[in-house]
């Protein structure tokens, strides 16, 4: 996955294309509540690697144009997870009723700048009258770092603004 990293931080326009990895494994434990959904808490680790595409090109004191090749960063976060899922939506890819509740959260294992907690939650209603469906979402989120350690939260892409691309 192409991943844009704002080297200065001081403006919006991405500096520098990077290639971004990221492999995770976790264990969960699930309770189902009855016919409703299920309940799940686990822990979960992911190694993250992120290496430039490109060189960055400086301009000296001599103002003379220098390509600079920006170093690779890897590191690994793990963190707690718990999520509380409730679907009774009659169809998965296009429901025509009933409702889902998603609720997440998560915290890091990991101190300093790699601290994080999130939480997020999500809730759908699908409802139709005749051959007409409606399905409504609303999400609210909520994180904080300790330092830059991604976005937690993207719009654009499927279901989340789909006119626009993902980020």
């Amino acid at each position: 996955m192409n991943h844009y990293a704002d080297i200065s931080q001081a403006g919006k326009t991405p500096l520098l294309l990077t290639w971004w990895r990221e492999a995770r494994a976790r264990l969960d434990f699930a309770l189902p509540l009855s016919h409703l959904g299920e309940i799940r808490i686990g822990v979960a680790t992911s190694y993250i690697d992120e290496t430039p595409t490109q060189d960055v090109v400086v301009i000296t004191a001599a103002e003379r144009f220098v390509p600079v090749s920006m170093p690779s960063s890897s590191w690994t976060q793990s963190y707690a997870r718990a999520q509380v899922v409730i679907d009774q939506l009659d169809d998965a890819l296009f429901p025509r009723s009933g409702y889902l509740l998603r609720a997440d959260a998560q915290s890091s294992f990991n101190s300093g700048d790699d601290a994080y907690q999130y939480l997020h939650a999500s809730a759908t209603v699908a409802a139709s009258v005749d051959r007409h469906s409606v399905n409504a979402t609303l999400e609210a989120g909520a994180s904080k770092y300790s330092g830059y350690s991604g976005a937690p939260f993207v719009l654009g892409g499927f279901r989340h603004l789909a006119a626009y691309g993902v980020n």
